[in-house]
């Protein structure tokens, strides 16, 4: 490996461990993906995407709110600077839409068809629980095996939660 793709590679993790390494982003995602497992058989790609975006969008006022009243009402800040830092902290919960939503624009503008667009938005937040597991692991120095076992787990969870998320709904 080049020491040029080496830095674009660490540069590649280090991006994805500063935007989804997090509470919300790791919420947001199993959200993103049980709330696109809802899509029933019958609906199209853009019916899936647009009740994804709404319903996160929905979940992540509604953690706006609780994050501003509770920094509010701790003392900590006036509630300007509350809700500021609440509008941040909140906001990675929508960074898990991007991908899921590129996938399920391939499938309404036709450039895969709607079935398999809508199985890589489902299973593009597994992926990311897998590679955030396995990084995870790799930051502490854990052996090659012990990484992967920590990304399938992570991934297992996620799934898990996915399910469970898509079943009470």
């Amino acid at each position: 490996m080049s020491e040029e793709s080496g830095r674009l590679g660490a540069k590649a993790v280090s991006v994805l461990h500063r935007n989804y390494v997090s509470e919300q982003a790791i919420y947001g995602t199993i959200l993103v993906s049980a709330v696109i497992g809802i899509g029933a058989d019958d609906d199209t790609d853009l019916e899936v995407l647009l009740f994804t975006v709404v319903t996160v969008v929905i979940f992540w006022l509604a953690h706006v709110y609780a994050a501003t009243f509770a920094i509010h009402a701790r003392g900590e800040q006036p509630i300007g600077r509350s809700i500021g830092e609440a509008f941040h902290r909140e906001s990675r919960m929508l960074i898990p839409l991007v991908l899921p939503a590129i996938a399920l624009l391939t499938g309404v503008f036709g450039l895969v068809d709607e079935e398999t667009a809508f199985l890589i938005a489902l299973w593009v937040g597994t992926l990311v629980l897998a590679v955030l597991g396995y990084l995870a692991f790799m930051r502490r120095g854990s052996v090659w095996w012990a990484r992967v076992l920590g990304g399938l787990g992570t991934a297992a969870f996620g799934v898990v939660m996915i399910g469970l998320n898509s079943l009470i709904h």
